[in-house]
């Protein structure tokens, strides 16, 4: 049985993550996962789930392979329901 998102990421809401491909470091400040009927209209499906994240700044990055391209950027804010990726990392995880 194939593992839903839920299963396979680490992500929180107040934890900092470090994306791989646009070697960036944001926070996930929301989550939720949606839901559709199956194509028989016999039962809900597990949809994505969709995370609002604040990209930081590479001046306020932690991570030390955050990009300078990302500098004077400011902070930005972001819906998506990209996977976690296995070249992703968890910068810090909320207490």
């Amino acid at each position: 049985m194939r593992k839903t998102q839920a299963q396979t990421d680490p992500r929180m809401v107040g934890g900092r993550y470090f994306s791989a491909y646009w070697a960036r470091e944001y926070e996930v400040t929301r989550m939720y996962s949606t839901v559709h009927r199956a194509e028989d209209d016999s039962r809900w499906v597990p949809g994505a789930t969709w995370l609002d994240v604040l990209w930081l700044d590479a001046a306020e990055a932690i991570h030390p392979r955050v990009s300078d391209q990302w500098r004077g950027n400011g902070y930005e804010r972001t819906t998506h329901c990209t996977a976690w990726d296995r070249r992703d990392e968890i910068v810090s995880q909320p207490s």
